[in-house]
């Protein structure tokens, strides 16, 4: 979708992923047909909400600064209902960073003027530092009120290696494992397909892929009840882990 398309970091309206010998930008691809790969395509796996338009922004390859994060979260906020995001500061266990000055602004006219004043509706990976014990409480974007957020389950339902234990998110998806354990089937650079898109990365864009589903059953779902919806709808039973309890509201939660 041209309408939901940018590059910002070459400032024109043509977000194609810049081919190096190791594929750097593969990652926007990977997270798009996840999302939104044509239905019966015979190529490659079909997206979860195949019938959905897909935009591309382009921002990782380059500085990635506040003033770059802001024109991508603030992208044609009247026509992108979603913003799917796998990206944030480094999962390395001692950082703790989260939206400057701008990209803060850009989340509160989302939430508050986007799709009309329905909001715009952020989803985001939680994070793969759990092998460095990073926590994703100190991310500011993945536990801001503003986003929706993320993390990962094994095939098994299991609680995978790179998994950040913390209180800000709000639902999981499946996604890689051990060695050994299958990852996620999508599209690749090069018009092919990869059976190895793995870690929160491939989460979030099957949360988002869901949430299009939901909106398009009912286009009036605030960005408020989609966070109600998903931890209304949510189901632990397939998840295994030691932390499960419930919580003052009868909600199960793990961490």
């Amino acid at each position: 979708d041209p309408n939901a398309s940018y590059d910002v970091n070459s400032h024109d309206a043509d977000p194609m992923p810049r081919y190096d010998l190791i594929d750097s930008n593969r990652h926007g691809t990977r997270c798009a047909g996840e999302v939104a790969a044509d239905g019966n395509n015979s190529i490659c796996a079909v997206g979860v909400a195949y019938e959905a338009s897909v935009g591309g922004v382009r921002m990782l390859d380059g500085d990635v600064t506040d003033a770059v994060e802001a024109r991508s979260l603030a992208l044609n906020p009247q026509h992108i209902d979603i913003y799917s995001a796998s990206w944030g500061p480094d999962d390395d266990g001692k950082t703790v960073d989260g939206p400057g000055q701008l990209a803060t602004r850009a989340f509160i006219e989302g939430i508050t003027r986007g799709r009309n004043g329905k909001g715009s509706i952020f989803v985001w990976a939680s994070g793969n530092g759990g092998r460095d014990q990073d926590n994703c409480n100190c991310d500011g974007y993945t536990n801001s009120i503003w986003t929706l957020s993320i993390s990962s389950a094994t095939e098994k339902g299991r609680v995978p290696w790179y998994s950040e234990a913390c209180s800000s998110t709000l639902a999981t998806t499946y996604s890689s494992g051990s060695l050994g354990e299958r990852q996620i089937v999508t599209t690749d650079l090069h018009h092919s397909c990869t059976t190895s898109h793995t870690g929160t990365s491939a989460s979030a864009p099957l949360a988002a892929a869901i949430c299009a589903l939901a909106l398009q059953v009912n286009r009036d779902i605030s960005w408020r009840d989609m966070q109600h919806i998903v931890l209304r709808t949510a189901r632990p039973e397939n998840l295994e882990a030691p932390d499960w309890q419930t919580n003052g509201v009868g909600r199960k939660v793990s961490h």
